[in-house]
């Protein structure tokens, strides 16, 4: 049975109205009932027992709370702290010498209880001390336990309470400004000189005043990355980057709700995790690192490190809901946590170790005997070293025993792949799957809106092909069809990055290896593309690239795969092509013949609303039951990242970094010093044209040479 806990109004009247403040306390839905205590007691002194004595019978647990202090929502979960032995939980706050979170007793706030309740998620010692005084005239009490006390002040209500067993706690958790209604109180000779001495001479949270006198005399609003609520959501991913990185990026920036977290297997296309790391965020330093000592393959089926390493980040950062985007050097253990947890389908891995799901062509099916024979003749299969068949057979049941088991909300991004995760995984025919669709960042939609163009004529169809161009993603495809597309087109092949086919000389060919994402609406703008390509030969998942042309309303020419056969609708948002690319160029020829068609698709487009990450994000959160504000505590505070060099008090952490993770393959460190090197020199206004360009030259062929 939940807690009956009561919210008591001191100083309040039933018909008066609450203060915001405490109104936003009162519809928390944490409260049963709201008792109101007209007249504050007088004298202080005795403030706790005249408040004792005027409370009903059958009051319980109940929060405290004078109508003259602002109190802001964080002191709900000093609430949790009640139970077990203790009596009295207590927020910091400006008067009482013990509980100030200020240096001086005579300090003025100048920040509001919000703003300093932020600064503590970044400076609370993240621990509850225990006091032998009601230090202050706001907090969490257990009525029962205190009433039944006879006591002539709140000195001796404390010792009684002690003697029978009880403790009071300050904590940390939540900060509230008393200053309107009370005086400073001193405790001296009020206490033994023993327990005076501890208290003032070594207080225990001196290492969060010291910070917050100094923020709160500068006045100073905390980042904010520090305004988010309490509790963390973790994101179970790899190191590899690519659409998953940036999806989790994205997720992460667009929930302001909550601290995120990514927990990252690092290791090597054989081993998919001789490391994890621990990320705030799209941080690139980790705030936290372990080594295994057993490598992970694949997929644990259970692991005693990996065990360890969950209860490790549980216990640290108040996690209170996991999203798992994939299981590449992870343990099915994770499943296991005592919270609530969303499987997204990225792809069709644990199902397909190739993770793609096509061999010669996308499978509709992959029994035992199927995958026997996949493992060794697919080409796309370039992972995990040796893990034998029977291990993902293994696998494959545990997996879909853990989902289904604990009725886990699983999730796809495109119709196309829950309709295949249930033709491969008999397990999930009959389960429920959410279609949830990626978004693309405001920032992103609003330069797409900024960076339009107007429709031109032109004698010749101007095609982009968007992204990096590697055999799955049509590399294969365009090699063979780019004499034919040269002698009727101008092609312009962005962002194609290293892997791409090598194309001779054309008048009509530009090929841009790299390009920053936060120039690519006014690159496209430049460049102003007719049609966009889009050959891949595997079926997309979803595709960031289809998203980009969608907003930028340059209308696609895909292949009808995947989640582009689910997203363009044939001859109005675009248009679709065989897998093999047979009739590419009849398509073009009859796009170019019909320009008006042609432009009635790129009004269509330009006229559509695009799905936002916050849109995205909110159906993701919809599905992880919200926690008690009681069960939370703050995931970033001193104790848990002063040791990882993140700097949460300078704003933004995820500026860029170098971070090599201690026994990394030298050749794969040297590969992204020169690949960040590389950007670098690209992006830099103090070198000349031709010295970027000797220079990116050099770093290119020490990028290839690292790879071998």
């Amino acid at each position: 049975m939940a807690p009956d806990f009561r919210l008591v109004c001191v100083g309040q009247r039933e018909a008066d109205a609450l203060p915001p403040s405490i109104q936003a306390l009162a519809d928390s839905g944490v409260f049963s009932e709201r008792i109101c205590i007209p007249d504050v007691p007088d004298p202080l002194d005795q403030y706790w027992c005249q408040l004792l004595a005027s409370l009903p019978e059958g009051v319980g647990k109940a929060l405290v709370v004078p109508v003259d202090v602002d109190a802001t929502l964080d002191i709900l979960r000093v609430g949790a702290q009640l139970g077990e032995g203790v009596a009295a939980a207590l927020p910091l706050s400006v008067r009482h010498e013990i509980a100030r979170p200020l240096m001086k007793p005579d300090e003025a706030l100048a920040l509001s209880a919000q703003d300093l309740n932020d600064w503590l998620n970044r400076y609370a010692v993240g621990k509850s001390v225990e006091l032998p005084l009601l230090a202050g005239y706001c907090g969490w009490i257990d009525a029962q336990a205190l009433k039944v006390i006879a006591a002539a002040n709140d000195i001796e209500l404390a010792e009684s309470a002690r003697r029978r067993g009880y403790s009071i706690v300050l904590s940390d958790e939540a900060f509230v400004d008393d200053a309107a209604r009370y005086e400073a109180v001193s405790v001296k000779g009020a206490l033994p000189e023993s327990f005076a001495a501890a208290l003032l001479e070594r207080h225990p949270y001196t290492a969060l005043r010291h910070p917050l006198s100094e923020l709160n005399q500068q006045g100073k609003t905390p980042p904010k990355l520090l305004t988010r609520g309490p509790g963390a959501i973790l994101h179970i991913s790899h190191s590899w980057g690519g659409g998953l990185g940036r999806w989790i990026s994205d997720f992460c920036a667009a929930d302001e709700e909550h601290v995120h977290l990514v927990l990252k297997s690092v290791g090597t296309r054989k081993a998919g995790a001789q490391a994890l790391s621990l990320h705030l965020g799209a941080a690139p330093v980790p705030l936290k690192q372990w080594s295994l000592t057993t490598p992970i393959q694949s997929t644990s089926l259970g692991s005693y490190e990996y065990r360890e390493i969950l209860r490790e980040i549980q216990a640290s950062f108040s996690v209170e809901g996991v999203v798992i985007s994939t299981l590449i050097g992870h343990s099915l253990d994770v499943y296991d946590l005592p919270i609530p947890i969303v499987q997204v389908l990225h792809d069709y891995y644990p199902w397909c170790p190739p993770l793609y799901a096509t061999w010669e062509q996308p499978c509709s099916s992959c029994d035992s005997a199927r995958l026997q024979q996949c493992l060794p003749q697919n080409p796309a299969h370039q992972f995990f070293g040796d893990e034998k068949p029977d291990w993902y057979l293994a696998l494959r049941e545990r997996f879909i025993y853990k989902v289904t088991g604990r009725a886990i909300p699983v999730v796809a991004p495109s119709e196309s792949v829950k309709s295949r995760w249930r033709q491969l995984a008999p397990g999930l025919t009959d389960y429920p799957v959410t279609v949830i669709g990626h978004g693309l960042p405001p920032w992103e939609l609003e330069a797409f809106a900024d960076h339009r163009w107007e429709t031109r004529d032109t004698a010749q169809l101007h095609l982009i092909v968007l992204g990096v161009l590697s055999d799955h993603k049509g590399g294969k495809t365009l090699k063979r069809l780019m004499p034919e597309l040269l002698k009727r087109y101008r092609v312009t092949l962005l962002g194609a990055g290293e892997d791409a086919p090598s194309f001779g000389k054309h008048p009509n060919l530009t090929v841009v290896k790299w390009y920053q994402l936060p120039d690519l609406p006014e690159t496209l703008q430049n460049l102003q593309p007719d049609l966009g390509l889009l050959l891949s030969t595997v079926p997309e998942t979803f595709s960031y690239t289809l998203s980009e042309l969608f907003a930028a309303g340059i209308p696609p020419v895909a292949t009808r795969l995947g989640a582009f056969a689910d997203r363009i609708v044939e001859g109005e948002t675009g248009w679709l092509v065989e897998i093999s690319g047979e009739n590419l160029l009849d398509t073009l020829s009859q796009i170019d013949a019909d320009r008006a068609s042609l432009s009635l698709v790129r009004d269509r487009l330009l006229s559509q609303a695009q799905r936002s990450t916050a849109q995205m994000t909110a159906d993701y959160l919809d599905l992880l039951p919200k926690a008690s504000p009681l069960n939370a505590t703050r995931p970033l505070c001193r104790s848990v990242v002063a040791d990882s060099g993140v700097r949460l008090d300078q704003g933004d952490p995820t500026q860029k970094a170098l971070f090599v993770r201690s026994g990394a393959e030298y050749r794969l460190a040297l590969n992204q010093f020169l690949r960040y090197s590389y950007h670098k020199c690209q992006e830099s206004p103090q070198l000349s044209r031709v010295t970027r360009t000797l220079l990116g030259w050099a770093l290119r062929v020490g990028m290839r040479l690292s790879r071998r």
